[in-house]
């Protein structure tokens, strides 16, 4: 299964999933395809929790086009070092339950929780 393989671009800058190492990931569904954003690889459903960064859908395309589950939170919500305006760190998981369980591990803390 070498079209599986979960790798993402070089430096995360594309949003093919092409590494120049590895060659392209494959969509699971359509292996004439690629699963679309810099999160690529982890789209492909190698394991059960990932996280992406998202600036332009680097999360939310490979979500939508693999049939897995993925969003991107709102700036802030999950802590990105260093910050960048508009990057978030978004989960892809199997599930809507998985995503909600890893974003609850890894948001930053909340007045609420504090």
């Amino acid at each position: 299964m070498s079209w599986a393989r979960p790798t993402m671009p070089d430096y995360g800058m594309l949003a093919s999933g092409l590494s120049s190492r590895h060659g392209i990931t494959r969509n699971p569904w359509n292996t004439d395809r690629n699963p679309g954003g810099s999160s690529a690889g982890a789209a492909a459903g190698y394991g059960p929790l990932h996280v992406g960064s998202d600036i332009g859908g680097s999360v939310r395309l490979p979500a939508g086009w693999c049939g897995v589950d993925g969003f991107k939170p709102s700036f802030g919500r999950i802590l990105v070092d260093p910050p960048y305006p508009g990057r978030t760190l978004g989960p892809l998981t199997r599930t809507v339950a998985d995503a909600a369980l890893l974003t609850s591990v890894i948001a930053a803390p909340t007045a609420e929780t504090t």
